[in-house]
């Protein structure tokens, strides 16, 4: 980089951000976006930017991520769509990233899919769950206000022998 073409530090990065694609613009953005003073320092940038991405280190943290990966309460798409953004950066194969995917399932989506078969691959498996779930959705009963309990008169006439329901009338 020539450093006359840019005024000021800040100008550097936003250029190489410009330059970047998928993933390392997603993080960059991010960076970008929290305002973060690594912004107004090319060289603590780009020094970052080599932890996160270098190869070693990414691997493993992408790694580290998908073994703890969990649907918790979210939707299965964002799920997924987490999911299927650390399987880019990742190097598993196949079955360890479909064994990864159904271990952070939450219980009631991963009890549905127990009835597939899971060897029709990862991508199938991933598009299966997602139909399943949005099936699982609309079957789920609409929530609905509590009606208040009616509250009727008990103006019926006494039955003999009941202790304690006799009225007295009006002129006792």
């Amino acid at each position: 980089m020539q450093s006359q073409q840019f005024p000021s530090e800040n100008a550097k990065v936003d250029f190489l951000i410009s330059l970047l694609t998928g993933k390392a613009l997603q993080w960059a953005k991010a960076i970008w976006n929290s305002d973060n003073p690594i912004i107004n320092s090319y060289e603590q940038f780009t020094s970052h930017f080599s932890e996160v991405f270098s190869t070693a280190t990414g691997t493993l943290t992408t790694s580290n991520q998908l073994f703890r990966l969990q649907q918790g309460t979210s939707s299965v798409n964002k799920y997924t769509l987490h999911f299927r953004m650390l399987v880019a950066a990742s190097d598993w194969n196949e079955v360890a990233l479909l064994g990864a995917y159904q271990q952070g399932l939450n219980p009631e989506i991963c009890s549905a899919m127990a009835l597939y078969d899971d060897s029709i691959g990862l991508e199938s498996f991933l598009q299966r769950t997602t139909r399943v779930s949005q099936r699982l959705a609309t079957c789920q009963p609409l929530v609905t206000a509590p009606q208040p309990a009616s509250v009727a008169a008990s103006f019926a006439v006494p039955e003999p022998m009941q202790v304690d329901t006799t009225r007295l009338s009006r002129a006792e």
